[in-house]
């Protein structure tokens, strides 16, 4: 099962930098979907640690309750796969 998870971030990796590498409306597209999944990833964890601390518990099944909220999943899925579109065009940079 874990090789599904492999070849789907190396091919969704390979998708995000060919779209940077279209350039101009997709990169664009691509960067703010980025933006929007940083900010939902933040605001979620951020929220989930302020709801902690409010109500003075620290458990375990609270602590992974962020774990069900599809848009947090979804967001720190996509930040994975465009961190590693950013690292391909970067070791690209390099061996130029």
């Amino acid at each position: 099962m874990e090789w599904l998870v492999v070849i789907g971030t190396v091919i969704g990796g390979a998708l995000v930098w060919l779209l940077r590498k279209l350039g101009g409306t997709w990169r664009l597209g691509a960067n703010l979907a980025a933006l929007l999944a940083y900010v939902a990833v933040v605001a979620i964890g951020g929220g989930k640690v302020i709801e902690i601390i409010v109500d003075d518990e620290v458990l375990m099944t609270t602590v992974h309750e962020i774990f069900l909220n599809e848009l947090f999943l979804a967001g720190a899925g996509y930040l994975a796969l465009f961190g590693l579109s950013r690292l391909l065009e970067s070791m690209g940079k390099r061996a130029r």
